[in-house]
């Protein structure tokens, strides 16, 4: 008669993540996935998307944020390398400025050109680190350049990056050399020649050993990132009104979009793989589940490409990556700031609303050809109203017999959410380095039925997964059932029941 060989509930096991690069038995539960996330105990499928608008450019969309102004009107401003566009919900999109130059793709000398935007009152300053730095205002409701602004002195020509901070706006790296902060009067932001009469002036990072990769917002100042350091960069008032201080060594950004601050931390993407800042102390986050698996895949050649956004509704964080065999970013990765799992997905985004800004849900930007495709997402089971499809995979269990055969014969499956066509089958391997041999997939009926499946060997894998439009659903553990197959199998049973042990992982 068939017995229950393993079983697992809701736990910090089941909302763990994949461990995509560790060895095999090493991971907690999940050893691969894709378009799923962890969370309430367990997996489930990620949200899909619905398109919002579309439009027709010549490169693809890099950099975005949200704001909402004194007219209480929601806006998306975005960019391409020579154009600047503006989203409002429920007309659309209208472009907002054009004439700018920029680099679709890295260079050996240039990075891929991505802008950088920040409000301040009723304007909106954008800017790209190759074209002069503009404004956007509500009473003109188009973009300038910030330099034609009445008694406008000393704007930078060009700067990668601008940031708001304690009624200043500064611009990081920019022409006056890629380690210096030029930063305004206070509440004027189009004067930065210093004087005797005005709180305007430009500060360099001497210390940097390099460019100026990344700068957000962070604590009562704003976090600065080189290729491998990290400074903060704070207001101190007359009469240098702004200092720096390097906090640490041993993190870095590859990109200006690939650092993001949640809840006072900052989580960023360098070279040697992604990390996690409080201020005074850093970790590498994505080692062991995925970092093997993220540099092996990532083009290096276009690094400057990443972007980050966090997604509140679900407390994740999202990198976007180019890949190898996609100079832009095509597949992506999720890390839970609730409790440290980590997922990936198959497709890619090009620039997002780095937080929730304006919006209720995660804005990000789908490219296909020349089109620019805005998504919200979070809001249907479906890509688009096309299938998203998503799978889980256990690690090989061997139930702590690795040496023993196992003869399953039911498996069942606690769903929380179950709609559509989703399907369980199981695998097996005899060796660790022999293939998963799978059997048939079977379609879920409910969330607690027993499926037959018949299957043998020394490690039994678990794959769920869906394909099909309007499926979605969410596990919370598991059961397997089986009998004795061979000697050391009975010989471990026979001690389970005289010892009364329950098999676990």
């Amino acid at each position: 008669m068939a017995r229950k060989l393993f079983s697992i509930r809701g736990s910090e096991i089941t909302e763990s993540g994949i461990f995509k690069s560790t060895h095999a038995l090493d991971a907690p539960l999940w050893r691969d996935g894709v378009n799923v996330i962890f969370k309430n105990g367990g997996a489930q499928k990620i949200g899909g998307s619905t398109q919002l608008a579309s439009q027709s450019v010549t490169s693809p969309v890099r950099g975005a944020e949200a704001y909402q102004l004194s007219d209480n009107i929601q806006r998306l401003f975005f960019g391409t390398t020579d154009k600047l566009y503006m989203y409002v919900p429920g007309s659309g999109v209208t472009q907002e400025g054009t004439g700018y130059s920029g680099n679709e793709h890295e260079g050996a000398t240039s990075i891929a050109t991505t802008w950088s935007f920040t409000s301040f009152g009723d304007i909106v300053i954008a800017t790209n680190g190759t074209s002069a730095p503009q404004i956007w205002k509500l009473t003109t409701d188009a973009f300038a350049a910030l330099s034609s602004e009445t008694g406008a002195t000393g704007v930078p020509s060009t700067a990668e990056i601008v940031m708001r901070i304690r009624g200043h706006i500064l611009f990081f790296n920019t022409n006056a050399g890629d380690n210096t902060v030029a930063f305004s009067d206070v509440e004027n932001p189009a004067i930065y020649t210093a004087s005797s009469t005005n709180a305007a002036g430009s500060l360099v990072v001497r210390d940097m050993n390099g460019a100026i990769k990344a700068a957000v917002p962070f604590k009562d100042g704003a976090l600065v990132l080189g290729k491998d350091q990290a400074f903060i960069v704070k207001h101190v008032g007359s009469p240098f009104f702004f200092t720096y201080k390097q906090v640490t060594t041993g993190i870095g950004a590859v990109s200006k979009a690939s650092v993001i601050v949640v809840n006072n931390i900052a989580y960023g993407m360098g070279q040697r793989g992604i990390w996690q800042f409080d201020g005074l102390n850093y970790r590498y986050i994505d080692t062991p589940a995925l970092q093997e698996f993220i540099q092996a895949n990532w083009e290096d050649s276009e690094l400057s490409k990443v972007c980050a956004t966090y997604d509140l509704e679900n407390k994740t964080i999202y990198w976007f990556i180019p890949t190898s065999n996609n100079a832009e970013n095509s597949i992506g990765v999720v890390y839970n700031v609730q409790n440290g799992s980590w997922s990936r997905i198959d497709f890619g985004r090009t620039a997002a609303v780095p937080y929730m800004g304006a919006f209720k849900h995660p804005y990000m930007f789908a490219h296909s050809s020349s089109t620019a495709s805005l998504r919200s997402h979070n809001t249907e089971v479906n890509d688009n109203g096309s299938a998203l499809t998503a799978t889980l995979t256990s690690k090989p269990l061997d139930f702590n017999e690795a040496g023993a055969f196992k003869s399953i014969t039911f498996v069942s499956l606690q769903m929380r959410t179950l709609t559509g066509t989703v399907n369980v089958r199981l695998g097996t391997q005899n060796n660790l380095d022999d293939s998963v041999s799978f059997s048939s997939s079977t379609a879920l009926d409910d969330g607690f039925e027993k499926i037959n499946v018949r299957q043998t060997g020394r490690f039994i894998t678990l794959e769920v997964s869906s394909s099909a439009t309007g499926a979605n659903w969410a596990m919370t553990g598991f059961d397997m059932y089986g009998v004795p197959a061979g000697r050391i199998w009975c010989l471990y049973f026979l001690n389970v029941d005289k010892m009364k042990k329950q098999t676990n992982i």
